[in-house]
């Protein structure tokens, strides 16, 4: 994963973004209602949990921002947040409706079944490749706005950047990599804890869902550690 805060083309070259970026200056304000148009959509289809489309719409709107307002603008920093927010959810998607096939020895011998399974592992297979694409830039989008937000002093995006902090470590816990979300998580109530009134709506909602994304973590190191006394001590598992 890189680390540079060079940023990554968000998207590849589509009609939308290869036009708008070669168009003169005399057409930002068409620029600024297109990504306007974009945000709109791509807000819209993450309600309609269309993960993909949005974050074409996020992504194309990433690559104008980076264009009109530079790469360690705010601004780019927020279509970042809702593009990576859009990969990862496309990823988690696919993850979970890949179909899981029961194989037994009847099954084996009969050709069409063996047919179909072969068909639904190649689909499978390619589902995992998209997969793991849209996880990895998830993460190298959040973790560019992250960095993005981290340079600016101001109340707005600090709390901007614990709710991206947020989603790395539900990326983490994706990734079944417990401390690193554990970490992630501690470091967004903080953030929030520093900058929210402690009646603030934003910081009660946030407390439940800490402690319990917190709590799976104590539990999972918990075992982790007792699998590996047993280990250790020789006992059978």
């Amino acid at each position: 994963m890189q680390n540079s805060l060079e940023p990554n083309p968000p998207c590849e070259e589509s009609p939308v973004c290869s036009e708008t970026t070669r168009s003169s200056p005399t057409t930002v304000g068409q620029e600024v209602h297109l990504v306007e148009s974009l945000f709109f959509e791509g807000r819209k289809a993450m309600l309609l949990f269309k993960y993909k489309e949005a974050s074409q719409k996020f992504g194309d709107a990433s690559k104008l921002l980076a264009k009109t307002h530079g790469s360690l603008s705010p601004q780019y920093a927020d279509a970042l947040f809702l593009y990576g927010q859009a990969l990862f959810g496309s990823s988690v998607q696919r993850n979970s409706v890949v179909k899981k096939v029961g194989i037994t020895t009847e099954n084996l011998n009969d050709s069409e079944f063996v047919l179909n399974l072969e068909n639904e592992l190649e689909l499978e297979r390619g589902v995992h490749q998209e997969d793991t694409e849209d996880f990895e830039n998830a993460w190298h989008n959040l973790d560019l706005a992250r960095k993005i937000y981290r340079r600016i002093d101001t109340v707005d995006a600090k709390l901007k950047l614990a709710e991206v902090v947020m989603v790395l470590g539900d990326i983490a816990m994706e990734a079944e990599n417990c401390r690193q979300a554990l970490s992630e998580y501690v470091e967004s109530l903080s953030l929030k804890q520093l900058f929210l009134k402690p009646d603030d709506r934003n910081l009660a909602d946030a407390y439940p869902l800490c402690q319990k994304h917190v709590l799976h973590i104590l539990n999972e190191i918990h075992q982790s550690l007792t699998h590996s006394y047993i280990l250790q001590s020789g006992f059978d598992v």
